[in-house]
């Protein structure tokens, strides 16, 4: 369709001419909305992208001789198509996770995925706007805050599950999971600072909120390895479910070990809450931490998910 447009503007007489360059516009414009959809229902905004570059924008130069606007139109599209939610519909996407999260697990984890889908297909906006001059300063913003809120919808919502005896009775345990667990938090949480860092370039008013915590460290009470969930971003991950093995059945089976323990959770989450979120602390006791689970692990300590002994 796009190059019969094309033969039309190219074949089109002089008398003619700018009014098929119009009705080309138009439809173009019009043809662009349709195939956003088609595309971004299919996970496949590369594909929306491409068809832009390649033929879009060539055959609109041809009618408008500047496409700015236009490309400002075709990023700023791509930055609201989860679900078709405005801007003030991302607190539904969230309590939506968290209700499927509930009734299914399969449902719950085919809705998230909408949401990386959409966190991938802004940044190929991005990636699609830093390729042309003349991209408005706003245009960026509102990409940066939407990957931002998007991704904290994902990084906060939580799943549900719950196990039962083998006859189907009542159930006995309900074990909640971080949807982005372990390292992937940390990264995510990372990756959105990198954008607030950005807005602030481009808007000198703007405010860089704190840095979140990872999920994992808000949801466990005082028998949290604080360090530990500190460094590798989540309290249910294989370096923190070795640690809390070691803990509970190492340190906390003499005397002196339940005194560490003790004095432990008397003064580290206030170290935690002064420095947990710095690059130093992080990079000290990685390293640190790394070689102790490395040598629990030879000792015969599991690195399997693990609940916390009583």
């Amino acid at each position: 369709m796009v190059e019969c447009f094309g033969k039309a503007v190219d074949n089109a007489h002089a008398d003619e001419s700018e009014s098929i360059k119009e009705i080309v516009s138009s439809e173009m414009v019009k043809l662009s909305g349709e195939m956003h959809t088609l595309c971004s229902g299919n996970n496949n905004i590369d594909l929306y992208l491409t068809v832009v570059k390649d033929k879009e924008i060539p055959l609109l130069e041809k009618c408008w001789g500047s496409t700015a606007d236009y490309v400002n139109s075709i990023v700023r599209k791509s930055a609201y198509s989860l679900y078709g939610y405005d801007d003030n519909s991302f607190q539904t996407y969230q309590q939506s996770l968290r209700l499927i999260s509930v009734v299914n697990k399969d449902a719950y984890s085919d809705y998230a995925s909408n949401g990386f889908a959409h966190i991938d297909e802004t940044k190929a906006a991005l990636a699609f706007a830093d390729a042309h001059p003349n991209i408005k300063a706003e245009t960026y913003i509102e990409c940066y805050k939407r990957i931002i809120t998007i991704t904290q919808c994902l990084l906060n919502a939580w799943g549900e599950e719950t196990w039962c005896d083998v006859n189907g009775g009542a159930p006995y345990a309900t074990h909640k999971y971080p949807l982005i667990s372990g390292h992937e938090q940390k990264t995510r949480i990372d990756e959105i600072m990198e954008y607030h860092k950005k807005i602030k370039e481009l808007d000198p008013n703007y405010t860089i909120p704190n840095r979140p915590a990872p999920a994992g460290a808000s949801k466990v009470k005082n028998t949290a390895c604080y360090i530990a969930t500190a460094v590798y971003g989540s309290y249910d991950c294989p370096q923190v479910w070795t640690l809390r093995r070691f803990r509970d059945y190492t340190l906390a089976q003499t005397h002196k070990g339940r005194l560490f323990i003790r004095a432990y959770y008397l003064i580290i989450p206030k170290f935690i809450k002064l420095f947990g979120n710095t690059k130093w602390f992080n990079k000290f006791f990685k390293k640190k931490l790394n070689r102790l689970v490395s040598k629990l692990n030879k000792e015969g300590f599991s690195d399997k998910p693990y609940n916390d002994k009583r």
